[in-house]
């Protein structure tokens, strides 16, 4: 039972660029005769909030079920208890009568909301 772990491809590099800028402000900034802390720690706080949007979110996919890993909650999703799967625009699960959005998958990743997709069909046949 391989797992295949997802993250989407848009999201880590919008939070590399933010990684890169915040890291090459804060060196210029204590590089400075007069370090502004107010802008090394609000850049920090940016970058923290990128890992946690853009890098954290993450889809493991085996053959019963999927676990979403959302910016604060993880879930483990069988694909028995799943309703209904909509990939169109990223990734949304019907879960115990819940709507549940996928961040890890975004309206670029439509080869991975297909394999949820067939994966989940594959499992109610």
């Amino acid at each position: 039972m391989n797992a295949k772990k997802y993250r989407s491809l848009s999201n880590s590099v919008t939070a590399v660029a933010v990684w890169l800028f915040a890291v090459i402000t804060i060196a210029v900034n204590l590089a400075l005769p007069k370090v502004g802390w107010g802008v090394v720690i609000a850049l920090a706080f940016i970058s923290l909030i990128a890992w946690l949007l853009f890098w954290r979110p993450t889809v493991s996919i085996d053959d019963s079920g999927i676990w979403v890993q959302n910016p604060i909650r993880k879930t483990r999703c069988d694909f028995a208890d799943v309703q209904a799967v909509d990939g169109r625009f990223g990734l949304i699960l019907l879960h115990h009568d819940k709507r549940f959005t996928v961040w890890a998958v975004t309206g670029r990743d439509h080869k991975v909301a297909r394999e949820v997709f067939n994966k989940w069909k594959a499992s109610r046949a």
